[in-house]
Order: structure tokens, then sequence, then C-alpha cells
């Protein structure tokens, strides 16, 4: 009966029933709304920090070859790119990547904006 106010007849019981009414539905709301706080607290305590793997990416564009942007993906997240083979956007090379860490996850480069993105 939220919301739903009935004319009083002029005796003055309708009223007093529509405002206990109206407080047990805010009551209610409001426990629901606590509980909801704590279990979001709750996921929000527990949630890990990490992130992921943090790879480093090298963008250059290659002059040898025709000037197409590639990048050069640290995926052992290591920091030593020198084994690292350089890729180049898939409609040039057709180059597939995986990221590893036993994801059996592939991918490719696009390159936007004049090798601003990747």
């Amino acid at each position: 009966k939220v919301g739903n106010k009935k004319k009083s007849s002029g005796d003055g019981d309708d009223d007093g029933e529509e405002s206990k009414d109206d407080k047990d539905a805010i009551d209610k709301k409001k426990k629901e709304l606590k509980l909801l706080l704590e279990q979001l607290t709750s996921i929000k305590e527990s949630y890990d920090e990490d992130s992921g793997p943090l790879m480093d990416i090298l963008m250059f564009q290659d002059v040898n070859d025709g000037g197409i942007w590639k990048a050069v993906l640290d995926i052992d997240t290591t920091g030593d790119l020198t084994n690292s083979i350089p890729m180049a956007p898939f409609r040039h090379a057709r180059q597939v990547g995986e990221l590893g860490f036993g994801s059996h996850v592939t991918f490719c480069i696009q390159v936007y904006d004049e090798g601003k993105t990747l």
C-alpha cells in the first residue's frame, strides 16, 4: 500500500492503518537495504586487489615493412622483451598470440590513431 493512500471516511481509522502499513513497508525496505549494504561491503573487503598480470608493450613503426605499426608484448610478464616477436595488426600479417598462464586465450593486435592506441 505504499504510495496508495485512500481518502479518509472521516472516522480517522483509515489514516492510522495506512500509516502503520507505510511504516512497516519502510522498515522492511530499510532492513533489505542494510542487508544488501552488508553483503556488498563483505564482497568489497574480500576482493583480491590483484588485477592480473602486468605486461609491457613496445610499439614502433616498421619503416622496412611499409611503415606498418607493430607491437612487442611481454607475454611472460618478466620485463624482458628480447625473446618476444613483434606483431603486426591482424589484417597485415594474420599473426595470433597466446597469453599463456594456462589460459589458452589467443589474441591479435589492432593499431589505431597512428600508433597512439593498441
